[in-house]
């Protein structure tokens, strides 16, 4: 794609997709282009500049952070199912407010300690241990870390302003640190090592109470429901599957989701209660929708 051709684009977006014989792509400066979309692009190779865009998605195409890096007002970020391992070049883009880096190879998040803007975080499908980079970070609204190798999730108590978190599918042991976060709308801690005596600091808690069932998740609730386990398992993982498709943009495997949802619905008719009945149908609804694209 050449400089001639980008100054030819209005003021707005572009969006390339499943272009395999696009080779490069560089050269934005001075182009109008806010708004940059690229996604299933296996032979690209780009080294952007840009003082104009603010938002850039990049979804299934190699990328490393060195050729962004100088996209100095990004504002949205998305670089998911890129196999990406080093974000140390995020360091440059101080302006960013939405950082997404689902399903990569990362394992260091220390350069979040210079991204002072930052209120939605989304880390889910990594290889992340240490969450020490986030401390004190009060911008932080929404933040996703599911299905990481997370033990320790002490810092999390320093992020005062949360209002949404997903832990599930991680190893955390103690959620104390959880407990006085008064802001919080929506969690998510299923799936973990979290033992009933564990939970006390978050049952007690007032706040914690006042959570719907389908905004706080706990393991402790298949604890009670032996009968129901997995009636609820089925469903908080198609659940996190579901969303998954949803925030990336992206539905895959059509068929695999209506055949996994066909046990919970048959089981469904006989032994769940009321309430996880009225989940679970409302998730069908969305499920049945599909067969409609």
């Amino acid at each position: 794609m050449t400089r001639k051709y980008l100054h030819k684009i209005k003021k707005g977006g572009i969006r390339i997709n499943h272009l395999k014989i696009l080779g490069s792509l560089k050269f934005l400066q001075n182009s109008g282009i806010n708004t940059l979309s690229i996604s299933n692009c296996p032979n690209l190779s780009f080294d952007l500049i840009s003082d104009t865009i603010k938002k850039l998605e990049i979804y299934e195409c190699p990328a490393q952070i060195s050729q962004i890096q100088n996209l100095v007002q990004l504002q949205e970020l998305q670089l998911s199912h890129t196999k990406l391992q080093n974000i140390s070049g995020l360091k440059c883009l101080t302006n960013i407010t939405v950082l997404d880096l689902f399903n990569n190879r990362i394992q260091d998040i220390s350069v979040l300690r210079f991204l002072n803007c930052i209120t939605d975080l989304t880390l889910s499908y990594n290889l992340i241990r240490n969450l020490n980079p986030l401390y004190n970070k009060h911008t932080l609204r929404h933040l996703q870390l599911s299905c990481n190798r997370i033990t320790d999730i002490t810092v999390l108590s320093s992020l005062c302003n949360l209002e949404e978190i997903e832990l599930q599918y991680n190893k955390i042991v103690h959620v104390l640190a959880l407990a006085n976060l008064k802001h919080l709308k929506q969690l998510d801690i299923s799936d973990n090592h979290i033992s009933r005596q564990n939970m006390l600091p978050l049952q007690s808690n007032p706040k914690f109470n006042q959570l719907t069932d389908d905004k706080f998740h706990t393991q402790i609730t298949r604890q009670q429901l032996p009968h129901q386990s997995e009636i609820l398992s089925a469903h908080k993982q198609r659940n996190i599957y579901i969303t998954t498709l949803f925030r990336t943009g992206v539905l895959k495997k059509q068929n695999k989701i209506k055949n996994k949802f066909s046990k919970v619905q048959a089981l469904i008719q006989t032994r769940i209660q009321d309430t996880v009945h009225a989940q679970i149908a409302m998730t069908s609804q969305v499920i049945s929708s599909f067969s409609l694209w």
